[in-house]
């Protein structure tokens, strides 16, 4: 007996495919055929079909939690429950205003082809991370978004409904023209109430500190100012490519971004301004220098950070001030409800050229308070709360008891990290590697514009810590013994770079002129990398006798002057050259990655196929490429031991190109200790007892 089949029905374009039952009063109901006045929220014949069996009251009316008497599947990486619907939509329907506003709300799809969208309901309180704050009423929030976009991170606006009478609940905010003045004096004033993460540090002021007085529009020494209320806003923004100008009463109109920040300033009640281009004095190298190194301590005193994301130069001005434009708020009125678009700003700053530049990465993550433009809003964090200017959140409903802090699960789209700095090597590594992700206009001001961030470390680090050519060095042990000194140095000077763990990703990088290869302010990567510092001390050392070179002929012993050579360093001095010995071994490596010696030395740190085959591969092809084009392989590889652990032995992989004096840096290579070495005193009866000891000099 032949079994017949019957097709699947498919719905409707702009029918709920969730759930597949539908009640009576289902808000979301679709009709084959026109619906009447009666069954709609709107009469409005401008409306589509589509848009007309969309019964906003019913989305709107309560929580969504209780449609159809039933919930979505907890989405298990989200905690969430949702409802979506189909949507047509066409970017030519311009007669239904519901349409249109649907359409120009949505978030874009990643492929040119627009494809079919989705409109997804689900509770504000979810979506924006406040779930446990009781005191809040829930609403509901829209989003429009591609039917199979998965990657809900990129999600670049929701539709709240406008409800500013109700003020307990998550609802949107109209945007005018102009920036809201008041509503950030409340954000600021809340913060400076209730938030003892937002005080002033206690930390002294840089000599010869300058600020831009507002009214008087001159230049004026900080110290000089007799106010006792007096405080300081700083800016943050993209220079540009124009010339460096002194800042006098002859010199107007500034640049567009420089006359908001001065008129802001006064408006939020403040009169001085920060502007590291007027305010450092750029044709005095020592005074600039004194400046640099205290950039953390200068945009940590500041009472709040202007942060100028919109543009590309100084000239865009800020969104909504005096009368530089900003885009217009999308809305909708259907019935008594009006709907708004809210962009969530994160992506926007995110994305900005502002945030694409070296010097501002310092300046968004040390500021303790944050008020940023963007071209759709203003977005305010602090370094307890965050809030945008399109939605209207109850603040002490959304703050802990005590009122410190906002809650951590309260995401409005937080751009700033909730901790910005650490007291780990984890988190310096990965500023790190996040930082050299951006753009610097001169290379040389590498280390300049990261010196707040280490300045910062410096200071919170568990155990004490100091700074040398941007390498965090333990000063824990440099009480002890020669060896505990070197032990400390060779740790620091044990980081790598790495894409694939246990590859090297010496192919992603480039040197960087002006530093020396043995710091990684000398690489500059073409994309993204993680750098990894060895805080660990269980390894011990194998290279010794650490001395460092200067410009000026200066040879300091590490063991001897090591605070000297850390002083050094902090008003500016990196040393050139970087002498160290230890045992050491020539190799000889093809262009496939075979490694060879003359006396057979290798055999004993391998007992099968070599670990770091791929690695040297890459290692000699780009030696070649960037140092000896024209040098036939084999190449001539310098390995220094640099230190063991029971389990591994690290070695730093130099080169010396011909005719050089010196050794480069190219990367760090380890390899594990066989089973029989594992009791034997590396210098003596080990792996390299048999291996000429030697001093080397990298640059």
């Amino acid at each position: 007996m032949p079994v017949t089949t019957r097709k699947r029905q498919q719905p409707p374009v702009n029918a709920m495919y969730w759930p597949r039952k539908r009640r009576q009063n289902d808000p979301c109901r679709t009709s084959t055929s026109a619906a009447t006045p009666d069954e709609t929220m709107d009469p409005d014949e401008t409306l589509c079909t589509q848009c007309r069996n969309i019964s906003l009251d019913d989305i709107f009316g309560g929580n969504i939690r209780g449609l159809n008497g039933r919930t979505r599947k907890k989405q298990k990486q989200l905690g969430r429950s949702e409802q979506r619907i189909w949507l047509r939509l066409d970017s030519s329907n311009g007669e239904c205003r519901l349409c249109r506003f649907f359409f120009q709300g949505r978030i874009p799809s990643p492929t040119s082809i627009d494809p079919q969208h989705e409109l997804c309901i689900l509770p504000a309180k979810t979506k924006l991370g406040a779930s446990r704050a009781a005191d809040i009423v829930d609403s509901t929030t829209l989003i429009v978004r591609p039917k199979y976009r998965l990657d809900e991170s990129l999600e670049e606006r929701i539709i709240l409904e406008e409800r500013p009478q109700e003020p307990n609940v998550l609802s949107a905010r109209r945007i005018a023209p102009q920036v809201n003045i008041p509503l950030m004096g409340e954000w600021l004033a809340f913060c400076d109430k209730h938030h003892s993460a937002c005080k002033d540090p206690d930390l002294p002021i840089p000599r010869g500190f300058r600020v831009l007085d507002c009214v008087a529009r001159t230049i004026l020494e900080w110290g000089t100012l007799s106010d006792p209320g007096k405080r300081y806003v700083a800016l943050s923004y993209v220079w540009g490519g124009d010339q460096v100008l002194s800042l006098d009463s002859q010199q107007t109109p500034l640049p567009r971004t420089i006359e908001d920040a001065v008129s802001l300033t006064q408006s939020l009640g403040c009169r001085y301004l920060w502007i590291d281009r007027y305010c450092i004095p750029q044709d005095d190298p020592i005074a600039k220098h004194l400046q640099l190194r205290g950039m953390d301590v200068i945009y940590q005193h500041a009472f709040f950070t202007i942060i100028a994301a919109a543009g590309d130069d100084p000239h865009h001005g800020l969104p909504g001030v005096r009368d530089t434009p900003r885009n217009a708020q999308l809305q909708c009125t259907v019935g008594s409800r009006t709907l708004i678009s809210v962009p969530l700003v994160k992506r926007e700053i995110l994305k900005s050229t502002w945030n694409s530049r070296g010097w501002t990465y310092q300046e968004g993550l040390l500021s303790r308070r944050r008020i940023v433009f963007t071209d759709s809003q203003v977005y305010y964090q602090c370094n307890a709360m965050h809030c945008l200017e399109g939605i209207r959140t109850p603040l002490e409903s959304l703050h802990v008891r005590d009122m410190s802090r906002m809650s951590d699960h309260v995401n409005m789209s937080r751009v700033f990290p909730l901790h910005t700095v650490g007291k780990q090597w984890r988190v310096l590594a990965n500023l790190i590697s996040e930082y050299l992700d951006r753009s610097l206009t001169f290379e040389n001001d590498v280390l300049d514009a990261f010196r707040g961030i280490l300045a910062v470390h410096e200071r919170r680090f568990s155990a004490e810590v100091r700074i040398l050519a941007g390498i965090p060095i333990s000063m824990e042990h440099l009480a002890g013994s020669n060896n505990f000194k070197t032990k400390t140095l060779v740790s620091g000077l044990s980081w790598f770079f790495q894409q694939n763990k246990g590859k090297s990703c010496i192919q992603k990088l480039e040197r960087r002129p002006g530093f020396p290869s043995w710091t990684w302010l000398g690489w500059k990567p073409r994309e993204a990398v993680s750098i990894m510092l060895r805080d660990q001390m269980t390894h011990q050392p194998l290279a010794y006798d650490a001395r460092f070179e200067y410009t000026d002929l200066a040879l300091l012993d590490w063991a001897l002057k090591h605070d000297l050579i850390i002083d050094r360093g902090f008003e500016g001095q990196i040393p050139c050259f970087l002498w160290i010995q230890g045992p050491i071994l020539e190799v000889q490596v093809d262009m496939n990655g075979e490694l060879t010696d003359g006396n057979d030395l290798l055999r004993d740190l391998r007992s099968g196929p070599d670990p770091n085959r791929g690695s040297w591969c890459d290692i000699t092809n780009w030696t070649r490429d960037n140092y000896s084009p024209t040098e036939s392989f084999p190449l001539t590889f310098t390995l220094l031991a640099l230190r063991y652990s029971r389990i591994d032995i690290e070695f730093l992989v130099l080169y010396r190109p011909p005719g050089f004096g010196h050794f480069y840096r190219i990367d760090i290579v380890n390899y594990p200790r066989l089973k029989g070495d594992l009791i034997a005193p590396m210098r003596k009866r080990g792996v390299l007892g048999l291996w000429p000891e030697r001093k080397v000099k990298i640059g």
